[in-house]
């Protein structure tokens, strides 16, 4: 789980408004593997690993996943791109083209 700075919009663009169904989102990323082998982008270095310890999915257009940090990574000081500064990004996907039944995205969820 990454968190942006407030100066990465462009991250929040790539993440945000593509689809992972039609390109490859950390294409042409620095990345390396992190704990349990999850990707880390080291040029945005606030970050933390999770396990997972509890979803709900009730087929709405959210998802509630409870974790419990396994790893926690800052540098310096951290102002958060705040939902404000990207509300007029336009998801790749909208809430009606999620897996039907919702629970298909849970099972394909790593368990960690």
């Amino acid at each position: 789980m990454h968190f942006p700075d407030r100066h990465e919009h462009a991250l929040a663009e790539r993440f945000g408004t593509l689809t992972g169904d039609e390109v490859d989102k950390f294409a042409d990323l620095a990345m390396r593997s992190g704990p349990s082998g999850a990707p880390e982008l080291p040029t945005h270095p606030h970050h933390m690993v999770v396990r997972r310890v509890a979803l709900l999915d009730e087929g709405g257009d959210h998802v509630y996943v409870v974790t419990e940090p396994v790893a926690v990574t800052t540098c310096g000081q951290l102002t958060p791109l705040r939902l404000s500064a990207v509300g007029h990004l336009r998801p790749g996907h909208t809430a009606a083209e999620r897996p039907h039944p919702a629970t298909e995205r849970a099972d394909r969820t790593d368990p960690r």
